[in-house]
């Protein structure tokens, strides 16, 4: 018998984690910190964004402006020793951002002085309110102090931390997706992404790049128990992967915005359950908001290399390729102050690379029209045409939506959107199938750092048998953030599949009805060493109960990864 590598390569990737690096990083501070002038730019950007943000209340603008320039002035000031180069850096920054958010000086100049290692030096606060009002004029605010007059009295005395309030700030929206095969419950696991100061898709100031270019790396190790997802006999692995990649983004001021990336991840399977494989993942987007109007094009691709449990259901046990595609486009006008329209195009396209496994396509139309009720929360009456096309042949769906929902900031702490409605499906010559369907997410921030969410929705799919199905799912999620730089977010999911016929292609045999209960859970830490640099640790649990015994099966992964980004 093969000997298992089993859990010995996550052990060592661990221990290289463990490593003090501080020697290390001594050696690149030079390198990291010796230019404030694009951090700044970038800040500047980011907080015009914020500042400009449609929909979004005064506390909501001036948490997202105070988590920003904290970040930016913890990343500045990380490796500094010098009391006079802290002070120097928070005061640029501090300066850029007013510059570019004048009504927010209060907010920016209180985050800039608590940041840690700037709220120890004496006459910090009055330092960085000196920079940053002089950056709100358009004067030069010098590095070292932070204003423009040469002190001669000795440096800068650093003082014992008193327990001083923070800024608040919004954690960042960065948890784990797990995303399940569609009508099937498997899911991939993808790596996390990263907090960190320069996010794509940013909204660009004149002052800021119009163009900018980054190459990230990302080298982990997961350890699966049940690679195969079976009942029994489980088989696991210790999968290796390297995932370099590239990402752009651009902008025009603060009214367009758009990025672009791809990442090819290899994966290196160490007990030889699979063979090696390259998976490929890329994204697109472009959007644009001119306050009157708004709109956004999407495109994604995912290659996903997994377990497909119709294949376990016709006792198949293998890993396959699954491609998807998906794209949409979206249009928002408000010609009115309380009434506006939206309409949308979405396409989605699964492609099985396994003979006898049925891919389909999806389009889907909808469209809204909405009533303001207050400033910050719209009603909606909505109508969602959609069909649903097997590969190579058979029979389409013709899918009706009529909802109505609400979207928009429902209390202080309280955001997001729903609809709720009825949804009927035909396909071929076969009955009318219908059901009540819903979508929503919401946020709800329970402190400054905390925030918790809900997500649900409920729908007609399609399996990789031909099945028409029902698919409801709950999702609970929590996020915290201990520091800018530590993180952690958990999440509990729950899917009901409910299959019906085979209705997609009645030439195929019929496939065996059932209704499947998943749950997933997940806990993510993350920590953001640099700006270039960073690590995170996960864990996922998944069971799935069924009415056929063959595709019940329990899952534990565990995962460790090092982001590099230049």
């Amino acid at each position: 018998m093969k000997r298992s590598h089993g859990l010995g390569p996550l052990f060592l990737l661990a221990a290289v984690l463990l490593i003090p690096l501080q020697p290390t990083l001594a050696a690149v501070r030079p390198a990291a910190v010796s230019s404030n002038v694009a951090r700044a730019q970038q800040l500047a950007a980011d907080v015009r964004e914020f500042a400009s943000a449609p929909g979004l209340s005064r506390a909501k603008r001036e948490k997202r402006i105070a988590t920003a320039v904290r970040t930016a002035v913890v990343a500045a000031t990380a490796y500094r020793q010098d009391p006079s180069a802290v002070l120097g850096a928070a005061s640029e920054l501090a300066a850029a951002a007013t510059h570019a958010a004048p009504a927010y000086a209060d907010v920016i100049i209180k985050a800039a002085a608590l940041a840690p290692g700037v709220s120890r030096i004496d006459g910090a606060a009055s330092a960085i309110r000196s920079a940053a009002l002089s950056g709100a004029k358009g004067k030069p605010v010098r590095a070292a102090q932070g204003t423009g007059k040469k002190k001669t009295a000795a440096k800068p005395v650093v003082r014992a931390a008193a327990p001083e309030p923070e800024p608040e700030y919004e954690p960042a929206d960065h948890a784990v997706e797990m995303t399940a095969e569609s009508g099937v419950g498997a899911a991939v696991y993808p790596e996390e992404e990263m907090p960190e100061p320069n996010l794509p898709g940013r909204r660009r100031s004149v002052d800021a790049p119009a163009f900018a270019v980054s190459a990230t790396l990302d080298v982990g190790a997961r350890y699966d128990d049940n690679v195969y997802l079976t009942p029994t006999a489980e088989v696991n692995d210790t999968i290796i992967s390297a995932k370099p990649g590239l990402s752009m983004r651009w902008g025009d001021k603060s009214q367009t915005h758009g990025s672009l990336s791809y990442a090819e991840s290899f994966d290196t399977y160490l007990d030889d359950t699979s063979p090696n494989v390259a998976l490929g993942n890329g994204d697109f987007l472009f959007a644009f908001d001119t306050g009157v109007s708004a709109g956004s094009a999407n495109a994604s691709y995912r290659q996903l290399y997994q377990t497909n449990t119709d294949l376990a259901a016709a006792g198949v046990v293998q890993l396959i390729h699954t491609d998807l595609i998906s794209a949409g486009l979206n249009l928002q006008v408000k010609p009115w102050a309380k009434i506006g329209a939206e309409l949308g195009v979405n396409y989605a396209d699964t492609n099985y690379k396994f003979p006898g496994l049925i891919g389909n396509s999806q389009i889907g139309v909808p469209f809204n029209t909405l009533f303001s009720v207050t400033p910050k929360t719209d009603l909606s009456l909505g109508y969602t045409f959609g069909t649903q096309r097997p590969e190579g042949g058979g029979d389409s769906s013709k899918d009706h939506y009529l909802n109505a929902g609400a979207r928009g900031q429902f209390t202080a702490k309280l955001s997001g959107s729903f609809n709720v409605g009825y949804q009927t499906r035909r396909v071929g010559d076969n009955p009318d199938d219908h059901m009540l369907a819903f979508n929503g997410r919401f946020d709800y921030e329970l402190t400054p750092r905390t925030a918790l969410n809900l997500g649900m929705s409920r729908n007609f799919n399609a399996s990789s048998a031909g099945a028409s199905t029902k698919n409801t799912s709950f999702q609970l999620g929590l996020k915290t953030e201990f520091s800018p730089q530590f993180q952690m977010s958990a999440a509990v999911v729950y899917y009901d599949n409910d299959y019906g016929s085979g209705v997609f292609r009645p030439d195929q045999i019929e496939p065996a009805a059932r209704t499947d209960h998943l749950w997933e859970g997940n806990l993510t830490a993350s920590y953001l060493f640099t700006d270039w640099f960073s690590t995170s640790a996960a864990y996922y649990l998944r069971n799935n109960n069924s009415t056929l015994p063959d595709v019940e099966f329990n899952s534990n992964v565990l995962s460790l990864s090092l982001g590099l980004k230049y």
